[in-house]
C-alpha cells in the first residue's frame, strides 16, 4: 500500500479489529433473544482488550467512543463501559480545572 493510500484511510480502516467478528467486543443485549448462530463468538473482555492493546488506532477509537458517549456494554478503545464513563469524568474534570486556571490567570493579568 502506498503512503498516500495509507494516509487516505480512516482510522477505523486501520483498526486491529477490522475484519474480526466483533462479537467478542460487545456484551449481549439482555432485551434481545440469543441468536441461534453458535458460530458467533461470545463477549470476551480480556480478548477484546488484548486486541485493543496492540491496535495502532486505539487512541482514535477511544476518543470516538468518548465523543459519542458510546458506553453500552462492550469494549471500545481498550476500555469497558464502566471504564469509559470514568475516563470521560476524568477528562471533564481536567478540562474544567484547565478552564479555571485560565480564568484565574486572566483575572490576575487584568488586576
Amino acid at each position: 500500500m502506498s503512503r498516500k493510500a495509507f494516509l487516505a484511510q480512516t482510522w477505523d480502516e486501520r483498526a486491529k479489529c477490522k475484519g474480526m467478528d466483533v462479537g467478542i467486543f460487545y456484551e449481549d443485549d439482555a432485551d434481545e433473544p440469543r441468536s441461534s448462530d453458535s458460530r458467533r463468538p461470545t463477549y470476551d473482555e480480556a480478548k477484546a482488550k488484548k486486541t485493543c492493546a496492540r491496535c495502532p488506532v486505539r487512541d482514535e477509537c477511544l476518543q470516538d467512543a468518548l465523543d459519542r458517549k458510546d458506553f453500552h456494554g462492550g469494549v471500545h478503545g481498550g476500555l469497558n463501559a464502566e471504564e469509559l464513563r470514568a475516563e470521560r469524568r476524568r477528562r471533564m474534570r481536567r478540562a474544567s480545572d484547565a478552564r479555571a486556571a485560565d480564568l484565574k490567570t486572566e483575572q490576575e493579568v487584568a488586576a
